[in-house]
């Protein structure tokens, strides 16, 4: 006769079915939002760059130059295809074809590809509407987008931009298994902690006489706090794969990736160049900045005496808003940045420094419109200053390091400012 699993086994599997039905749901839907999203993403990356490269006076230049024909002999169409192709490399394109209303090309990856018709219909662009899809062509199979470049009401070629599909894919396939790495983790966490739950009860519940109950009841109490804590846990786990959720929805597994990557149970290897080790907000604006540092081919260095390890309050959207900011201005200002980060029980210290023309004497950069660059700018460094007044915190500027501008943040804790 078969043995009814014991009263310990149930309980035990009962907790261990709570957490998988609330993990599971959530990282299925996540996973569906993302497989929705990812081709959406790719789209809209794809398309910007295109109508970038259409908005060039060098590409309406070159079209009104050879309107029915190509040269590629000429100066003309050798120095549009260096241009074109180094916009291709610094946004990762896999390939970007300018063409004249004849379907010939003006540039193309492979050199001798110029002055050939393009491999696909190009009626859509010349006709002034936009193509968006996936098509054979000379690198293989890729998502494009087709866009018109057009003088005034009048088409006058087209520009093809695309990543190969198989990249895509393999991306695709980085995300969900980083985003099932995630929901696996908490999947064990929730297993250990149903079964810690479960040897409590057990110790403290089965065999007891009935004169025990009371004074049982009493002891319970003291478990209190541990059941708080492991539904903060569940409430934790919960608004990470909101979070995750969200970037997805937005079109942004990048971002999702390196957030899950911070996440207890996510696969890590030893810490890269760039991380601050405890501190996962403070590593993906680091991580994210650092990658279009690349795109811009730029250089963004973390000192690598940076170590926020010794905070013991919680990093939020201030420090966040400031680190970026701060990155980004410096990003934009030289070629060079260099980022140190340091934390400690009462406050954080930021510092960022570039080697670009550093900041002119008479020039109030914190004040918002202020700023050194042309177009409607001047608001990061505005509003770094107004979080560092709201916080009780110090704005330091001067010339660093690397030759231009170094801004120093300092940002107390919320116990330190309670004392100011």
């Amino acid at each position: 006769m078969r043995r009814a699993p014991s009263k310990s086994a149930q309980l035990l599997l009962a907790h261990a079915l709570v957490v998988a039905l609330v993990a599971a749901p959530i990282g299925v839907f996540a996973w569906i939002v993302q497989r929705n999203h990812w081709q959406t993403a790719a789209e809209q990356r794809i398309q910007g760059v295109a109508t970038s490269v259409a908005s060039l006076a060098s590409v309406k230049n070159a079209l009104a130059a050879f309107p029915q024909t190509v040269d590629p002999a000429s100066p003309i169409v050798g120095n549009l295809g260096e241009t074109v192709e180094a916009i291709r490399v610094a946004s990762g394109m896999d390939y970007i074809v300018v063409a004249n209303p004849q379907g010939l090309r003006l540039t193309h990856p492979e050199a001798g590809n110029v002055g050939q018709r393009v491999s696909t219909d190009p009626t859509m662009p010349l006709r002034g509407e936009v193509f968006v899809g996936t098509e054979d062509g000379e690198v293989g199979r890729t998502f494009r987008v087709k866009v018109p470049v057009s003088e005034g009401n009048r088409v006058i070629g087209m520009v093809s931009a695309g990543l190969l599909e198989s990249e895509l894919v393999q991306q695709e396939s980085r995300d969900v298994g980083n985003l099932a790495i995630a929901v696996g983790g908490a999947l064990v966490v929730g297993f250990i902690a149903a079964t810690a739950s479960s040897y409590v009860i057990r110790r403290r519940i089965y065999g007891i006489e009935p004169t025990q109950v009371a004074p049982l009841v009493a002891e319970l109490t003291s478990q209190r706090s541990a059941a708080e804590m492991l539904r903060a846990n569940t409430h934790e786990f919960a608004n990470r794969m909101h979070v995750i959720q969200g970037l997805l929805m937005q079109g942004r597994p990048d971002a999702a990736q390196q957030y899950i990557a911070q996440l207890p149970g996510a696969a890590r290897g030893a810490p890269q160049d760039g991380e601050i080790m405890g501190e996962p907000l403070l590593d993906a604006v680091l991580a994210a900045k650092r990658a279009l540092a690349r795109e811009g081919g730029k250089r963004l260095e973390l000192d690598p005496e940076s170590d926020a390890t010794g905070l013991t309050f919680t990093i939020g959207d201030d420090e966040v808003t400031v680190l970026s900011n701060l990155i980004s201005n410096a990003l934009e200002a030289g070629e060079s940045v260099s980022v140190g980060v340091f934390g400690d029980d009462q406050e954080l210290h930021i510092a960022v420094a570039d080697d670009g023309p550093g900041v002119e004497p008479d020039l109030d950069v914190l004040r918002r419109g202020v700023s050194t660059k042309h177009g409607d700018r001047g608001v990061g460094l505005a509003l770094v200053a107004q979080i560092v007044e709201r916080r009780g915190g110090e704005l330091r500027f001067g010339e660093g390091a690397l030759g231009g501008a170094e801004f120093e943040v300092l940002l107390p804790g919320p116990a330190f400012r309670q004392r100011l």
